[in-house]
C-alpha cells in the first residue's frame, strides 16, 4: 500500500513566512505562519521554515519520504548564484 504524500508551501515575507501543507492533489489540509528573522542578513529564515517543517511531520506522524517537495515564493530578485 502507497503512503500518502504531501507538499510544503512557503511564502517568505518580511515580517512572516506563511506556510502550508497540502496534499498531493493540492488539497490544503494546514496554515501556519512564523515571524521573519532578518537579523543576520535573513540567515536564519531557511532554519525557521526546516524547523517548521519537521514540527508540521511529527504533528501529522509524516515521514520524511512522505513529502514530495517544498516551494517557496520570495520578494525580490534573484542573482546567478541564487541570493535574494
Amino acid at each position: 500500500m502507497e503512503n500518502k504524500k504531501y507538499v510544503i508551501g512557503a511564502d517568505i515575507g518580511g515580517t512572516t513566512v506563511k506556510l502550508g501543507l497540502f496534499e498531493k492533489d493540492g488539497t490544503l489540509l494546514e496554515k501556519w505562519e512564523i515571524p521573519t528573522v532578518i537579523e543576520g542578513d535573513g540567515t536564519a529564515v531557511l532554519r525557521d521554515i526546516a524547523a517548521e517543517i519537521q514540527k508540521c511531520r511529527e504533528k501529522h506522524n509524516i515521514p520524511a519520504d512522505g513529502i514530495l517537495g517544498v516551494g517557496a515564493g520570495i520578494p525580490g530578485p534573484v542573482t546567478a548564484d541564487g541570493v535574494v
